[in-house]
């Protein structure tokens, strides 16, 4: 008998986020589809920021808060009911990858770390990927003309000083790229 593979969800949270971009212009419905999104997976939180700026550059303040807050309530209709039974035991589990001490597997710059070449804390990346955060945004906001249909690629140079980064990290991100 065959069995049916759940453990990987990235191709939900990348299909409900490139059909987020393809509605756009019914925002609402674009809000809601990405809130979804970030229901299946956190990765899309990343591109949040950058998404967001997108909209309001291209459709105004009132289109980009309609579409946050559809994502706000499409996440609280799925989320909704754990976070009120235990938002302590939520919040851990949705920055459990980032805070918990992790196995070094994975490719990228922590590798160095990993195979013992230097000696690199863990937290060193959660920084980094903060930091890189601001600048891209920044520097997103300063170049949109040029880089506005770059919001999916950021996140792939981002994921760069993830800790433990999959290929799976970059990949999806390479696909979402193309739109």
């Amino acid at each position: 008998s065959s069995q049916v593979d759940f453990a990987d969800l990235n191709i939900v949270w990348v299909v409900l986020v490139m059909a987020s971009y393809y509605a756009l212009p019914k925002s609402k419905t674009s809000g809601f589809l990405f809130g979804l999104a970030l229901s299946v997976k956190q990765f899309p939180v990343i591109s949040l920021p950058f998404f967001l700026y997108f909209i309001y550059r291209e459709h105004g303040r009132r289109r980009a808060t309609g579409w946050l807050l559809m994502a706000i309530v499409a996440f609280l209709i799925v989320n909704g009911y754990f976070m009120a039974t235990g938002f302590h035991d939520f919040l851990n589990s949705m920055v459990a990858n980032e805070a918990a001490p992790l196995i070094g597997v994975g490719f990228g710059l922590s590798q160095l770390s990993f195979l013992g070449f230097l000696d690199i804390p863990s937290v060193y990346f959660t920084i980094t990927i903060a930091a890189m955060m601001v600048f891209f945004l920044t520097l997103y906001i300063i170049r949109y003309g040029e880089l506005k249909y770059a919001l999916f690629a950021f996140p792939i140079l981002i994921f760069l000083f993830n800790y433990r980064l999959f290929v799976q990290y970059v990949l999806y991100w390479m696909v979402l790229s193309l739109l």
